[in-house]
């Protein structure tokens, strides 16, 4: 089945744990079962205001509105705004938690600005590892 909204598609498999979804700037997928929403930002994206808040309405509909534990691959390069990162960090509420996966210590650094500056409502940490990410994560 494939339900097409204005700005993304959605796709539900038969398996009824995994759902996902592709916007312009992001692709999702979610397991109900471990409650984990992973989101990768493609290579060369601008993220904008209204790029990130339609994540977040994505992310509403595939998790049914449930506070899920996400896994933010950012490890392709790209950009955001000021205002999509305060957007970001205002809606941090809506997770469980948030672990950040990275590319290399220079990222690391900005990811850790970007924490320890904004300080995000829920539980944010990053990684190198998708593992470790993972096993973190499955820790909350």
């Amino acid at each position: 089945m494939v339900l097409i909204c204005a700005k993304f598609a959605l796709f539900l498999h038969k398996a009824p744990t995994m759902k996902e979804a592709w916007t312009a700037t992001a692709q999702m997928w979610y397991n109900e079962e471990t409650n984990i929403l992973r989101i990768l930002i493609p290579n060369n994206v601008n993220l904008g205001l209204e790029d990130v808040k339609n994540h977040y309405v994505v992310a509403n509909r595939l998790t049914s509105d449930k506070k899920p534990r996400v896994l933010v691959d950012i490890r392709n390069y790209f950009t955001t705004t000021p205002e999509a990162r305060k957007y970001a960090i205002q809606q941090s509420g809506a997770r469980m938690a948030t672990a950040i996966i990275t590319r290399n210590l220079i990222a690391m650094f900005f990811v850790n600005l970007y924490i320890r500056l904004g300080k995000p409502v829920s539980p944010t940490r990053f990684f190198l590892s998708e593992e470790k990410a993972l096993e973190w994560l499955n820790g909350i």
